[in-house]
């Protein structure tokens, strides 16, 4: 307990008839930082050589004849006619010795489950009968990701690797070496990834011999972001298909039979969690003439996009014929679809900054690549694929 004595009276100098009968323990007052203020009472031992005296946090004014509280003692020495407190504890108080109390700690707020990788964030109470002003110091085990204090007190963040049960101890000491330690356990759990094909579309019909593109991502609720293209696996349900299983994000195949077949892409997370997502496709004759088709179509970053952060986009078109063909990107706002703008003319490959176009904020855009050509009967055609991306503005 720390603060300042102001000692303006010496114990039992008036005699209890003096009091109505009560006995006189005034000594003074003790002013804590925090501005609070609390009658002391104590007396001086019968060699004169120590002077007790308590404080009583639960009765800032104590009666005069009340010994109640935290009980301390100063040794006094004679210098030069003057009374003088000495510091025997060694810790800076003006105290030598105290009946002292472990404080308590609580810690709220915790999830169950936690997710694995997700920080999560707790409330700390830590109090001390003995300790006014303040307390105290706090050892976690594990290490928290981060410690503060907010309006509504202490707090602390955690974050979990893995699944299984976990075990949180926080110990809280005083500066009297008094502690105490609350154990927490705490289940944390891992969700399997989400994947995702973009190509081809369910229930598409593709040609036997002619390459196509596969396309697709997966998030993972524990992960920020994408998954790397290293974990997702595409197999086929036919299985004379040959080439299967494929690895990454935009792997190419060739069926070489016709017939239905169901093609599922798997995604792993770090903690070699699968989740699985499937198509339908359906393998026919080639025409005499095979038109094109878009075979991928990849936007980087994959995700977090800001509005002043640089898109960078690309596709590929199969054409076994060859054509001539007029290429376009454009963009609009999903809300504002009749204002489109045009990115880039006859290339498969291009950049934008979603700022530089639309300005600040937040908003979602449409992302399309169209391809204009002409087929064996001269007729003009088109084919198309668009994605959509959310963008925030960040002050």
């Amino acid at each position: 307990l720390k603060g300042t004595l102001d000692i303006y009276h010496l114990p039992e100098t008036f005699r209890p008839e003096n009091l109505g009968g009560h006995a006189d323990y005034r000594l003074g007052t003790f002013f804590a930082p925090d501005g609070k203020a609390y009658r002391v009472n104590g007396k001086i031992n019968g060699t004169g050589t120590i002077l007790e005296f308590y404080i009583n946090t639960a009765k800032p004014n104590l009666p005069y004849d009340e010994l109640s509280g935290i009980k301390y003692a100063a040794v006094i020495l004679a210098d030069q006619g003057l009374l003088k407190t000495v510091n025997l504890a060694g810790t800076g108080d003006t105290v030598a010795t105290k009946n002292n109390t472990a404080p308590s700690i609580s810690v709220t707020g915790i999830p169950n489950p936690a997710k694995v990788n997700r920080i999560f964030e707790v409330g700390v109470n830590v109090s001390d009968l003995t300790e006014v002003t303040s307390c105290c110091t706090i050892n976690w085990e594990p290490q928290p990701v981060n410690e503060f204090t907010t309006a509504a007190g202490k707090r602390a963040t955690f974050r979990f690797t893995s699944a299984g049960q976990k075990t949180i101890r926080a110990r809280v000491e005083d500066s009297e070496g008094a502690s105490t330690t609350q154990t927490y356990t705490i289940n944390v759990v891992n969700d399997p990834p989400t994947p995702v094909i973009e190509l081809p579309a369910n229930n598409t019909q593709v040609y036997r011999d002619v390459p196509i593109g596969l396309q697709g991502y997966a998030t993972d609720p524990n992960e920020n972001g994408h998954l790397s293209c290293s974990r997702l696996s595409w197999t086929s349900s036919n299985v004379t298909d040959v080439g299967f299983p494929l690895s990454g994000c935009a792997p190419t195949i060739t069926f070489s039979s016709n017939g239905t077949r169901t093609i599922t892409l798997t995604a792993k997370d770090p903690q070699n969690l699968a989740g699985a997502t499937s198509i339908t496709i359906n393998v026919v004759d080639p025409p005499a003439v095979i038109p094109p088709s878009i075979t991928s179509f990849t936007i980087t970053p994959p995700d977090g996009f800001l509005d002043d952060t640089l898109i960078s986009l690309s596709a590929t078109i199969s054409d076994p014929d060859n054509r001539a063909f007029a290429s376009t990107w454009s963009v609009w706002r999903k809300d504002d679809p009749t204002n489109a703008k045009p990115i880039a003319q006859n290339t498969f490959s291009t950049s934008f900054t979603p700022l530089d176009l639309f300005g600040p904020g937040d908003y979602t855009l449409v992302i399309s690549f169209s391809v204009n050509y002409v087929d064996e009967n001269d007729v003009d055609q088109f084919i198309g694929m668009t994605r959509e991306i959310t963008v925030i503005h960040l002050e």
